[in-house]
């Protein structure tokens, strides 16, 4: 195994697109990041707000949808998941 396919296996990429004005704070409508195994939801979260310190002070009340399933949970991604970072529906 070359050494580019063992790190590969050690780490997972994820796709994450921003909705609404979530997109507004970080100027884009999605990244690509590359993380070590095992990679969580949180993990990801953490790394979008290195990028983007704005979303610190937003990350306790983001919705998070994983492959367009939407999750409260911590869950373990896989390579290729997609999550989408979304504001809570306000109603009045």
């Amino acid at each position: 195994m070359t050494e580019e396919l063992a790190a590969q296996s050690r780490s997972i990429k994820v796709n994450v697109s921003y909705l609404g004005f979530i997109r507004d704070m970080t100027g884009k409508k999605e990244d690509h990041f590359e993380l070590p195994k095992p990679v969580y939801i949180r993990d990801v979260v953490l790394k979008a707000a290195e990028s983007y310190p704005k979303l610190s002070k937003i990350r306790e009340i983001l919705r998070i949808s994983v492959n367009g399933t939407m999750t409260t949970d911590n869950l373990a991604l896989q390579d290729g998941d997609t999550l989408s970072f979304m504001a809570p529906i306000v109603g009045g």
